[in-house]
C-alpha cells in the first residue's frame, strides 16, 4: 500500500467525520486534499470518481448546486467501473431534477440504469430500483407541471435572478472563483428558461459586462456573439434588441483598443437604429457619437466630422445645450476641429461647451487626452 493511498484514505476519513458532525466546510477542505493526493496513485480512476462523488454530495449539502453538478459530471467521465459510473450518474440525475432540468434528469437516469445493467444484469434488483426511482420522479414532475406550471416558472425565474445577483456580488467583492460558479449557474438556469428567451440573452449580456471588467475579453466576446446569433435567428436583422448586442460588441472592442474589430459593429448599430425609426432618438444620437469617436481615435477625421455634426444636432434637439452628453460631444468635436487646423471653429465650439457647462464632466481615461467619449446607450 503506497503512502499516497494511505494519505488519501486519511483525508476521506477526515471528510466523513466532518460530514457526520455537519462541518461541511471542513469536509470540503478534506475532500479537496484527497483529490490532490489521488492524482499520485496509480490506476486511480475509480478512486478519483469516488472522491468526486463525495465532493458533489458535500457541495450539494452546502447549497452550491453548480459546483455539485460540475464534479458529478467529472466523476461520471473518469469512472472506470460501472459501479462508480452508475453512482455518479444517479446523483447527477437527482440533482438535475432539483434544478428543474427534467430532460437531463432522465438522460442521466438512463445512463445509471445502463451502468447498473452492465454490473448486475438488466433484470436485477438495483436496476429495478433505479427504474422505480425514475418512474416516481417522472410522475412527480408531471403532477407538478399540471398543478403549478406558473409557480414553477416563477420559481425558476427567481432562482435565475438570484444567481445573477450573486455573480455580480462576488464580482464586486473580487471572489472570482465564486463568481464563476454563480455565473455558470445563471447560464444553466437561463438555458432552462429557453435559449431563445430574453432571460438567457440577458444572462449572456450581464456576464459579458462583468467578464470584460475582469479582463476576460475572449469570454465576454463569446457571450455577446452567442447572444447576437440567438437574436438574429429569432428576431431578425433589424430588431432593436439586436442593436443592444452590436453596441456592446463595439464597446468591448473599443475599450480594448481593437478599433478595427469595433468599427463594423458600431456601424451596424447605427444602421439598425436608423432603420427602426426616421425620427431622432437618444439611442441613435449615442450610436452616431460612438462611431464618430471611433473614427476620431483612428485620426480618420473626414469620417468622424459628419457623424459628430448629426449627433450634435440630435442631442441639442432632444436634450438641449446644457445636457452633459451634449457638452461632452461638443468638446470631442472641438478637439477634432483643433486637430484639423480649424482653430477659430474649435475655439467657438469650446466656448459653446464652456458657456453651458455647469459642473465637472467625465471622459473615459483611455481617450481623455483627446476629450472624446464613447457612450453606452
Amino acid at each position: 500500500m503506497s503512502i499516497a493511498y494511505t494519505t488519501w484514505q486519511n483525508h476521506l476519513k477526515m471528510a466523513d467525520e466532518a460530514l457526520s458532525t455537519g462541518n461541511l466546510d471542513m469536509a470540503h477542505v478534506a475532500l479537496q486534499l484527497a483529490l490532490q493526493v489521488v492524482e499520485e496513485i496509480e490506476h486511480n480512476a475509480d478512486l478519483k470518481a469516488y472522491t468526486l462523488i463525495m465532493q458533489g454530495r458535500c457541495s450539494w449539502s452546502r447549497g452550491d448546486l453548480e459546483s455539485a453538478r460540475v464534479v458529478y459530471q467529472k466523476a461520471a467521465e473518469v469512472a472506470a467501473s460501472p459501479e462508480q459510473a452508475a453512482t455518479a450518474c444517479h446523483d447527477l440525475a437527482r440533482l438535475y431534477h432539483q434544478l428543474g432540468d427534467f430532460q437531463s434528469c432522465e438522460q442521466y437516469f438512463n445512463y445509471a440504469i445502463y451502468a447498473r445493467s452492465c454490473q448486475f444484469g438488466d433484470n436485477s434488483e438495483p436496476v429495478e430500483a433505479l427504474r422505480k426511482d425514475l418512474a416516481s420522479l417522472t410522475a412527480q414532475t408531471q403532477t407538478q407541471n399540471k398543478a403549478q406550471p406558473a409557480s414553477s416558472a416563477s420559481a425558476l425565474l427567481t432562482r435565475w435572478q438570484q444567481a445573477l445577483e450573486n455573480a455580480e456580488l462576488e464580482h464586486r467583492q473580487g471572489n472570482l472563483e465564486s463568481f464563476d460558479r454563480f455565473a455558470a449557474l445563471a447560464l444553466e438556469l437561463g438555458k432552462l428558461c429557453g435559449k431563445d428567451t430574453p432571460e438567457y440573452c440577458n444572462t449572456l449580456h450581464q456576464l459579458a459586462s462583468l467578464l470584460s471588467c475582469q479582463g476576460r475579453i475572449r469570454e465576454a466576446e463569446r457571450n455577446l456573439l452567442e447572444a447576437y446569433g440567438i437574436k438574429m435567428g429569432k428576431l431578425g436583422a433589424g430588431h432593436a434588441s439586436l442593436a443592444e448586442t452590436t453596441l456592446e460588441l463595439s464597446v468591448l472592442y473599443f475599450n480594448n483598443s481593437l478599433l478595427e474589430k469595433a468599427e463594423p459593429w458600431a456601424k451596424r448599430t447605427v444602421q439598425i437604429l436608423e432603420s427602426i425609426s426616421p425620427f431622432d432618438s437618444k439611442e441613435l444620437a449615442c450610436a452616431l457619437n460612438n462611431l464618430a469617436v471611433l473614427y476620431h481615435s483612428r485620426e480618420d477625421y473626414g469620417k468622424a466630422e459628419p457623424l459628430y455634426q448629426r449627433a450634435l444636432v440630435m442631442k441639442q434637439n432632444l436634450f438641449g445645450p446644457g445636457d452633459i452628453e451634449t457638452i461632452n460631444l461638443m468638446r470631442g468635436y472641438a478637439d477634432l476641429l483643433q486637430r484639423t487646423g480649424r482653430l477659430e471653429e474649435a475655439e467657438q465650439m469650446e466656448r459653446m461647451a464652456s458657456g453651458v457647462l455647469s459642473g465637472a464632466y467625465a471622459v473615459q481615461p483611455e481617450i481623455s487626452e483627446s476629450r472624446e467619449e464613447y457612450i453606452p446607450i
